[in-house]
C-alpha cells in the first residue's frame, strides 16, 4: 500500500469508480480469496468525517480483509 498517490494515480482510479458515495477515492488489491485490502486516499478538501463515512461504507459494501489505509495525495 502506498502512503502517497499522485492526482494522475487518483483521477485515474476516479474514472473507473474507485470512489465512495461521498467522494472519497480508494485504491484496492486482492489480499486472499476472502477479500481485498483497500486504502482511502485523503484530498485536501476531506475532512475526518467524510473519511469515517467512506471507511464505513467499504466496510459494508466490500469484501475488506484486514484494515483500511488512509494515504494522501502528492503536490
Amino acid at each position: 500500500m502506498s502512503t502517497t498517490y499522485t492526482r494522475a494515480e487518483v483521477d485515474r482510479m476516479r474514472k473507473f469508480g474507485d470512489e465512495t458515495k461521498n467522494g472519497v477515492v480508494f485504491d484496492w488489491w486482492l489480499r486472499s480469496a476472502a477479500g481485498a485490502g483497500f486504502c482511502l486516499i485523503r484530498e485536501p478538501h476531506h475532512n475526518d468525517q467524510d473519511i469515517e463515512a467512506a471507511r464505513q461504507q467499504i466496510r459494508r459494501d466490500r469484501d475488506v480483509v484486514g484494515s483500511i489505509g488512509v494515504a494522501t495525495v502528492k503536490g
